[in-house]
């Protein structure tokens, strides 16, 4: 796919053609940008993230992600530590990733970090602070997923599936995560950051990707009871995952993000309260709520408030 073709589909406002779902999506974006300051990891990459569409398919599953790795040992040591401790020279590839992504979501599941004040929320964490703190948002662990994959020798990038409007409940907002791929076998494969033990399988027994479920919804259903059972899971709470963070409604999105370029990003954290007597949650929460209201009615939907 040529860069012409491409761009519009590329950075923070790409061509979204459906109404509610491009509302959604700029919701996603301003709200981001209201708490993320320019400089951030978060901000920069919505700059060259590429909407995954049937047009970009293709390129973002060939070209976009380099394969080749540049990382140089020692230069972060802490996720140094992490990869020599749970990745093995015996282990396949398929267990080098599950691996990282099991010490990942297992050991670093926290969405409020215990060292902060109640009602706080922590973002921009680097990957090392994550590890100290004990826990972050799903933006703050794709990423470490990501880095640890990389120093493993592991491919991996970041995905954004955006929240979307639910018009059979009055336009509720509902999904919205941070998630990652990894590529393995041949293949970019998709897996949850936080929420779940969430992968599967495709019929040829490789691990699908994000364009893979997105085509093909009912695999999600079809991976068998043991293996349900396996993630500590059922179907139906996979079925849930698939409608609540995988459906078309909501727009989704690839960055490609490096371990050896974290030096490239203001990484002073960002608090959120969700104190309601905050002066700063009152604004947050009124920004929030004018701007689903103006976006809904730009997309000819007026709410029965």
């Amino acid at each position: 796919m040529d860069q012409e073709r491409l761009r519009p589909y590329v950075g923070r406002t790409p061509r979204i053609d459906d109404p509610l779902m491009r509302a959604a999506y700029l919701r996603g974006i301003a709200v981001s940008e209201f708490y993320y300051p320019k400089g951030t990891a978060d901000y920069d990459q919505k700059a060259a993230q590429v909407l995954l569409t049937g047009e970009t398919a293709e390129y973002l599953y060939s070209a976009f992600t380099p394969l080749s790795l540049h990382y140089v040992p020692g230069t972060r040591p802490a996720l140094e530590r992490v990869v020599a401790r749970v990745v093995k020279p015996e282990m396949t590839e398929r267990e080098r990733v599950l691996a990282v992504r099991d010490f990942c979501l297992k050991t670093v599941p926290k969405e409020y970090p215990c060292p902060l004040p109640p009602k706080t929320l922590l973002l921009n964490a680097a990957e090392e602070e994550v590890l100290k703190l004990g826990g972050g948002q799903c933006e703050d662990r794709s990423r470490l997923i990501v880095c640890l994959c990389q120093i493993a020798g592991l491919p991996a990038r970041c995905v954004a599936v955006y929240s979307h409007f639910r018009p059979e409940e009055n336009y509720a907002l509902r999904g919205g995560h941070a998630i990652v791929e990894i590529y393995c076998e041949g293949g970019w494969a998709f897996f949850d950051s936080s929420v779940m033990d969430f992968w599967c399988r495709r019929p040829d027994g490789r691990i699908a990707s994000l364009w893979d479920l997105r085509q093909h919804p009912e695999w999600v259903e079809q991976q068998g009871d043991e293996f349900y059972r396996a993630r500590g899971e059922t179907k139906e709470r996979f079925v849930w995952y698939r409608d609540e963070y995988l459906t078309t409604r909501a727009a989704a999105t690839i960055t490609n993000y490096f371990v050896w370029e974290g030096w490239r990003y203001d990484w002073r954290w960002v608090r959120i309260s969700y104190d309601p007597n905050d002066e700063g949650h009152r604004k947050g929460k009124q920004m929030r709520n004018e701007l689903r209201r103006r976006l809904l009615r730009e997309a000819g939907v007026d709410l029965k408030e």
